[in-house]
């Protein structure tokens, strides 16, 4: 008798300690991708006071036709983000607050806080800042457009888009680096500068067109950036 209920008492004990094994992973997995222990994310209020809200006054001439309409082709709209993606995640060592002041008018308040909030989140902030390291990216083939339609008065494009990024010593110069991206065989001559680290990231984007000019070609904002984690082959 004393020996079953020691065994009964054994196969409780080992099924609790699977029950607590199994809801630990359940919770692991439910955890979002770029949520880490001592990350807080901006206040509403922390992104208002850093973004610098630009008042142009100016139009370009592109921006002449009427905001709900489509004012450039897909193949520009591909390259235009090509370009840009490339560009805002692309840092000099400690570099990251001086771009992300000179490029905050590339982005709604809405969208600017969600991109400030991936690069925290993602390491890539303290990354650039508190390890002092040069970030580099490129953009893997041509960005695709998911979706566009006129919607609420404005014309917009939802677009998507494999970014290959990488940290480097502070000595590593990124003048001239976004050249690559338009040359394929120097592309490919340096994708290796990428592999020891890289990081890969598959990251969808939400442009509208804005009646201000915010310098940048085509007079578009991004008010949505949104990124996870690229597991595919390149």
């Amino acid at each position: 008798m004393k020996i079953r209920l020691f065994s009964n008492l054994c196969f409780l004990v080992s099924l609790l300690i699977t029950m607590v094994v199994t809801s630990s992973y359940s919770i692991a997995q439910e955890i979002p991708l770029y949520t880490q222990p001592d990350f807080r994310a901006l206040t509403y209020d922390e992104i208002r006071r850093n973004y610098n809200q630009f008042d142009f006054n100016a139009t370009l001439p592109t921006n002449n036709s009427p905001l709900d309409q489509k004012h450039v082709s897909d193949e520009e709209i591909s390259a235009f983000v090509k370009k840009e993606l490339a560009e805002i995640l692309t840092f000099p060592a400690n570099g990251i607050d001086q771009k992300l002041r000179s490029r905050s008018n590339f982005f709604t308040v809405e969208g600017y806080g969600e991109f400030t909030t991936f690069l925290q989140a993602s390491g890539l902030y303290e990354l650039n800042t508190a390890q002092n390291k040069t970030i580099t990216s490129i953009i893997v083939d041509d960005p695709v457009i998911l979706n566009e339609a006129s919607v609420g008065g404005a014309y917009r494009w939802l677009m998507e888009a494999i970014v290959l990024t990488s940290p480097h010593s502070s000595n590593f110069k990124t003048s001239g680096f976004n050249d690559y991206v338009f040359d394929p065989n120097a592309q490919t001559k340096h994708l290796d500068i990428l592999t020891q680290t890289k990081r890969k990231y598959l990251i969808q984007i939400q442009l509208m067109r804005i009646a201000q000019n915010n310098g940048t070609e085509h007079g578009l904002a991004i008010e949505v950036f949104s990124a996870s984690e690229f597991e595919g082959e390149l």
